[in-house]
């Protein structure tokens, strides 16, 4: 684990990520932190990168040293899993936190000093841990990604290898082309739609053979100008048609759904998120698939210079 009950220190190790009280016990929040570790940062690392996590926490004596302005690559690495570990384990454990759980059954815990707070106020506090903690996660892998020749090991994780065999690699790519406020949460959405998109709808396009001499070249860790180049004219097409299918097939692009935001309350105390219309979502769809349509012509003009295919006249 990349937090401990000997680094706590009274809630200090927490309260970087965290505002949380000092009386917070590590053993509280222990199980939960665990939880978050094995389920979303493990599988996305591979192994070799947690062994290499822990080598690098116990050699840490002074918890304040783990921050991200720091010019060791080490300790940033820590400070990005530690902050994705802090707010998810607080996200997926949330409800079992807030109870007691004894031989006397399950009881929510009160004080006459401390009021628990309003279900708003949970919402948003929970909403906000899980934005926050997959936040940390599309950090954590960018800088792996942007440091492999520090960290080889990350090239063994199942992320990294699948990332690679699409034409799509993060959110960060699909927000350059269509606003997700760089979320992870979308990103995720949108993959099954993406893999879709490449298999029914790039392929055929461009023809079976090339589709499959485009997937081994970006395996490869320095492919070909020509394939570079031809990913990054079939990136837009794959995201903005990939929206598309998303918008029309669920109505929605984000987790909570496509919506309008606006404050309600006496003074504006809450924030309401109201659905958006059939008509809006359409509008939304074909906006999408208009320039994806624009993005397609562009590709087009690169197969017929750089491979001299011409989609128009199908490919095999």
């Amino acid at each position: 684990m990349i937090f401990s009950e000997e680094k706590w220190n009274d809630a200090d190790e927490m309260r970087p990520y965290i505002a949380v009280s000092n009386a917070l016990t590590f053993r509280t929040v222990q199980t939960a932190i665990q939880n978050a570790f094995g389920l979303f940062i493990r599988p996305l690392v591979s192994d070799k990168i947690v062994t290499k996590l822990q080598e690098i926490y116990d050699s840490v004596f002074d918890i304040s040293e783990i921050k991200e302005d720091t010019d060791s690559k080490d300790i940033k690495l820590l400070y990005y899993a530690q902050r994705a570990n802090a707010f998810l384990a607080f996200w997926y454990d949330y409800d079992e936190m807030q109870v007691l759980i004894a031989d006397s059954g399950v009881k929510r815990q009160e004080s006459e000093n401390v009021k628990m707070p309003y279900k708003y106020q949970e919402l948003s506090l929970k909403n906000g841990f899980k934005q926050k903690g997959v936040d940390a996660l599309d950090n954590l892998i960018a800088f792996l990604e942007q440091n492999l020749t520090d960290y080889p090991d990350y090239k063994e994780s199942d992320n990294y290898t699948q990332t690679l065999d699409s034409i799509v690699w993060n959110a960060k790519e699909v927000n350059a082309y269509h606003e997700i406020n760089g979320s992870r949460l979308v990103y995720l959405r949108l993959k099954p739609n993406i893999r879709i998109i490449e298999d029914t709808l790039i392929a055929p396009r461009i023809g079976y053979s090339l589709y499959e001499e485009l997937k081994n070249a970006l395996k490869e860790e320095t492919p070909e100008e020509k394939y570079t180049k031809l990913r990054e004219k079939l990136l837009p097409v794959v995201v903005l048609y990939a929206v598309q299918k998303l918008i029309l097939e669920t109505g929605s692009l984000t987790d909570r759904g496509l919506f309008f935001s606006s404050l309600k309350g006496n003074e504006g105390s809450y924030e309401s998120h109201d659905p958006v219309s059939d008509n809006r979502i359409v509008y939304q769809a074909n906006k999408a698939e208009a320039d994806a349509i624009s993005y397609w012509i562009l590709a087009e003009r690169y197969l017929k210079s750089e491979f001299g295919i011409d989609p128009s006249k199908g490919n095999k």
